[in-house]
């Protein structure tokens, strides 16, 4: 097995690959929790997705965009890459719609071939920018972090910045994305066997490990011959609930991604609530995330006690857990119910 050596000490610039921007309605904040009580000025992070990063924690952004890498196929001398400051208004709104539009579609007609065709689009692409290397060569990070991801193209720059940085690097695994039990549909199952492909040239080239959860860990350290150290979501100022009478209608609440077999345990946690007597007088089920869902997960959830909603801050998500009656933790085939 593959050594999982520590390399995070305190004092180490670290750069951290993402495809969501860090910013605080997007809902994905793992990064910038595990990075809180760093210097800012030791954290840079890489991003495939043109949300205008907030994040205190870190002061160094870099933004690929995908609608420029999809022009740069035609035009070799548009700029796809840039660097970003926090907070930033109004520059590259019209690429942002673009890039939002398309993610949308593809996440409504999710397709082998569309799925395929992105990732050539990618590989086609100029990506490999002069912006993007000085970026990770004037940073010089000595640890680099990513998500073992699904995205071809994203473990494709993973492997690039860790080539011209020669910096050590940790992959953490968070959601399956190599494992065959997500789906078996046939073009899915094709698509599966690249992504894993992929996944297993970056851990070649990965010098140590996360895992997010024992059962991630033992599915990783299978499937790829590695040896993951367990490391959960940290916490911050955990929130104390005071006891309250629960009443009609029952605040049901979800904040997170819907990714991953998410979306499936939410379609059966509406369905068992359909199947209560009275069930849009009884309960009140508010979910709020940045997922684009298909056109059958949104029909399957479509009922009068369920609403989706986009993704709010933390802070405001805080205050809503305080209010809900039962808080929902949605994973792959299982869920938790946290009853206030």
């Amino acid at each position: 097995m593959k050594s999982n050596k520590k390399y995070l000490n305190t004092g180490e610039k670290i750069l951290i690959l993402s495809i969501s921007a860090w910013n605080s309605e997007v809902g994905m904040d793992t990064w910038p929790t595990l990075m809180e009580g760093r210097n800012a000025d030791h954290v840079a992070n890489i991003c495939l997705r043109g949300e205008t990063p907030d994040s205190k924690v870190c002061n160094h952004y870099f933004y690929i965009s995908e609608n420029k890498v999809i022009t740069s196929i035609f035009r070799r001398g548009v700029k796809t890459g840039c660097r970003v400051e926090k907070n930033r208004n109004g520059e590259n709104n019209s690429d942002l719609r673009k890039q939002k539009d398309r993610y949308q579609k593809l996440k409504k007609r999710r397709s082998f071939f569309l799925l395929m065709a992105r990732e050539i689009l990618w590989k086609l692409g100029k990506w490999k920018s002069r912006e993007l290397y000085d970026f990770i060569s004037d940073f010089s990070p000595d640890v680099i972090l990513y998500s073992m991801d699904g995205y071809i193209h994203f473990n494709r720059l993973c492997r690039y910045t860790k080539k011209i940085s020669d910096a050590k690097s940790i992959g953490f695994f968070v959601d399956d994305n190599f494992t065959y039990k997500q789906s078996r549909k046939l073009d899915d199952l094709i698509f599966r066997f690249f992504q894993r492909r992929s996944l297993k040239k970056l851990v070649h080239e990965t010098d140590a490990f996360w895992a997010i959860t024992d059962m991630t860990k033992e599915e990783a350290d299978t499937v790829f011959g590695i040896n993951c150290t367990v490391l959960t979501k940290p916490i911050r100022n955990t929130p104390v609930y005071e006891e309250k009478e629960v009443t009609f209608p029952i605040q049901i609440l979800y904040t997170g991604n819907l990714l991953i077999g998410r979306d499936k345990s939410l379609i059966k946690v509406v369905n068992a609530l359909k199947e209560i007597p009275d069930s849009s007088q009884k309960f009140a089920l508010d979910v709020y995330t940045n997922t684009t869902l298909e056109t059958n997960v949104e029909q399957a959830i479509s009922c009068d006690f369920c609403k989706i909603h986009p993704p709010i801050p933390k802070e405001k998500v805080l205050k809503l857990q305080a209010k809900a009656d039962v808080l929902l933790f949605l994973d792959f085939c299982f869920l938790l119910i946290s009853v206030g």
